[in-house]
């Protein structure tokens, strides 16, 4: 039910607090002063003498609208009997522009004594006897002149005492939550959000009140990612089994908003429209929007081909609930961004070019990270556009790349995050699971090859949270990782030749993004392939012949080539459909390309011919990262709960599959674009890329804004 004059906007907990208050500046987020709570005086006083609020409005968007573009109703023409000297007292309190207000505390307790001389000099009183009805009227008016004083001397006195004291802590969680993945506080900073994944590898959703200790699992959250709450602090919406969801924070049945084919993050306004990341009909992963009470989603957002942009991501509403900012990720490093949208108008504005999430927080900040540093910087809500110098809030916020938000803030000045990118291990288990060795130290490993003699793994390794990438060989026998490139660049993707002897890589150290190769025991490198495209390497042919390679083209998405590498090297397409064909897999006797695609609606592997002669086979039921055994009697892929599957693969003239089989719960992500997994050459034994074991904590600050001031 939306707020109303009689039910006021600030009951119940919800997320305004004192907007009713405010002045225009808070809401366009420009520096606030005294003049800032002389605003607020004006509207108390405002609503002492005449029993109204000065602003009003059935929603949010609305209050703001009557802060920032209304005038009040006089107070002489709700009371006659006030004076004429206290309108014009508040009227001057309450004006727009800060440099027509009083402009000191001591300016309005003049003005308030003037009033009360006034009132009882003698000429007033023989030239003008009040009769009982307007005493009356008179004495309302002192009495509301006197706690006006009260109120302005409190707010002076706040004002002189500075901003609340910052308090930062950790919620700690119990051991059976599991690692923490992603958390959100409630508009109201009374409870956060988090989905866990257990130790049995189930992800699910959980609720731990701020002043608790106690964190509540929420039934039939199963798979839950990514929530976000309603406006009221009442529900939440989460993306599992490919649907938007939502569920009461008390608990309860859980209901389906919508088909969400990967989810990437929503944000709920009060006006009950929810905006979401997913792919569309069309294969692209943009912007939806959909009613809260459920039905059809509809494309919000179009995708930027001329700037390579890829996936519209974790939205977050304005308060005006009609503009929302949002995560643009890219196929090109420096073309990342967030943007700003809108409901009404469609437009969007590019606000600043950054790999992170962004949000939304009163009094007119955006908050991002940037290299793993939390920032807040001005946002002009009348302008839309970033102002002043970001500052930073000494927060080492994760980096969380394509499928994780690092952090959340609700609008009465409570942040949560959490903190560091966690580290990875390599993790050896067999077909039911089961860990049976470990190797290495972790690092910020996001890409694993296996050497065809399963002596060693081509590792593509992070310097550090969100920095430049470098490949690494690591020598099982020694238990001893080595850099293998050593370029300021972003190397990534390594593939092994099948003798061994050299490891293909991609690269942008060139400015653009080529293919390269270097004998796996060192020497000089050789470029391989210069490319204008993104492209990443997906295998060495098991022939030696080929390098299979993706290119990102701005028309028809990620497309599967095959480069040569002998001869004239000159690249020869395998897929280049309007949809994407990505992670291209040749079978060991080199006859069938296994690959991921798009063109169902959602990611699914498919089997063609090599070279390709029209036939194809759809194998999977939802998955990605499709692998083969090295025998080729079986094909891998990981499906859309983790689970990681072995399809069957018959000898014989034509390609023939069985039915997909689960193993055991992989904890790798089936969309991503590296491969967090490697399988020995017998498919007895698995290499995992693991998160390591921490401690579940997150961080919690209140009255972050007073770190603006520190």
């Amino acid at each position: 039910m939306l707020p109303t004059a009689e039910k006021p906007i600030t009951e119940e907990g919800t997320i305004l607090g004192t907007y009713p208050y405010m002045a225009p500046e808070q809401l366009e987020g420009k520096e606030a002063d005294a003049r800032t709570d002389i605003f607020a005086f004006g509207a108390v006083l405002y609503e002492m003498a005449t029993g109204k609020r000065a602003f009003t409005g059935r929603s949010k968007a609305s209050l703001i609208a009557a802060i920032l573009e209304h005038e009040p109703v006089p107070i002489s023409t709700l009371q006659p009997m006030v004076p004429a000297a206290l309108d014009r007292l508040v009227r001057t309190c309450l004006a727009k522009d800060p440099d027509e207000r009083w402009q000191t505390a001591h300016d309005v307790l003049l003005e308030l004594k003037g009033i009360g001389e006034a009132g009882a000099q003698p000429g007033m009183a023989t030239a003008l006897r009040p009769r009982p009805r307007e005493r009356l009227a008179w004495s309302l008016a002192a009495f509301a002149v006197l706690i006006a004083a009260i109120a302005t001397t409190v707010a002076l006195s706040l004002r002189e005492r500075g901003s609340p004291r910052v308090l930062r802590f950790s919620v700690l969680l119990p051991k059976e939550v599991g690692s923490v993945l992603e958390s959100a506080i409630s508009p109201d900073g009374r409870r956060l959000a988090f989905t866990a994944r257990h130790p049995d590898g189930k992800r699910l959703l959980w609720i731990r009140p701020i002043d608790s200790l106690a964190a509540q699992r929420l039934a039939g959250t199963e798979g839950a990612m990514l929530p976000f709450w309603s406006p009221d602090s009442r529900l939440l919406g989460f993306f599992a089994e490919d649907k938007l969801k939502k569920i009461e924070a008390s608990g309860g049945s859980v209901q389906t908003v919508c088909e969400a084919v990967l989810g990437r993050g929503g944000t709920w306004s009060r006006e009950g429209t929810i905006v979401f990341g997913g792919r569309s009909a069309g294969g692209d992963e943009v912007l939806h929007r959909v009613s809260e009470a459920g039905g059809a989603a509809t494309a919000l957002t179009q995708l930027d081909r001329a700037h390579h942009e890829s996936i519209h991501l974790f939205p977050s509403f304005l308060p005006d609930g009609d503009h929302f900012v949002y995560f643009v990720d890219s196929d090109r490093l420096e073309d990342h961004a967030v943007k700003m949208g809108s409901l009404r108008s469609g437009k969007t504005t590019r606000l600043l070019d950054v790999i992170s999430n962004a949000a939304y927080a009163p009094p007119g900040y955006l908050l991002y990270s940037r290299e793993g540093t939390l920032l807040a910087q001005r946002l002009d809500t009348r302008s839309m556009q970033l102002v002043g110098e970001a500052f930073p809030l000494g927060a080492a916020v994760a980096v969380g790349g394509g499928v994780r938000r690092d952090f959340s803030v609700s609008a009465e000045g409570t942040l949560a995050y959490t903190i560091g990118t966690p580290e990875r291990r390599l993790i050896w288990v067999d077909r039911s699971g089961r860990p049976v060795g470990t190797a290495g130290e972790p690092g910020y490993y996001v890409h694993v090859e296996l050497s065809p003699d399963d002596a060693r793994a081509a590792l593509e390794r992070l310097d550090s949270p969100g920095g430049i990438s470098d490949v690494w060989v690591f020598d099982f026998s020694r238990g001893t990782s080595s850099r293998f490139t050593f370029d300021p660049g972003f190397d990534f993707n390594p593939v092994w030749s099948p003798d061994g002897g050299r490891i293909a890589f991609a690269s942008n150290r060139a400015g653009a993004y080529h293919l390269y190769q270097r004998a796996s025991a060192g020497g000089p490198e050789e470029r391989l392939l210069e490319s204008s495209a993104v492209l990443y390497a997906t295998q060495w042919s098991p022939d030696g012949r080929f390098i299979v390679y993706e290119a990102f083209d701005p028309k028809t998405r990620g497309d599967l080539w095959v480069l040569p590498v002998t001869g004239d090297r000159k690249p020869m397409v395998f897929a280049a459909t309007e949809f994407s064909e990505v992670q291209g897999q040749l079978s060991p006797d080199g006859r069938w390309m296994a690959y991921r695609s798009n063109e169902s609606g959602r990611e699914e592997i498919y089997v063609q011919p090599f070279p390709p002669t029209g036939g194809k086979w759809q194998v999977s039921n939802g998955g990605g990262q499709p692998r083969w055994r090295r025998d080729g009697r079986e094909l891998y892929y990981v499906a859309p709960d983790s689970s990681l599957m072995a399809v069957s693969i018959a000898a014989g003239p034509t390609f023939q599959a069985g039915v997909p089989k689960a193993l055991f719960e992989s904890r790798v992500e089936a969309t991503g674009i590296k491969y967090p997994y490697a399988i020995a050459r017998d498919g007895q034994r698995f290499l995992l890329l693991i998160e390591e074991p921490k401690s579940p904590a997150i961080t919690v600050v209140i009255n972050w804004t007073a770190l603006l001031k520190q």
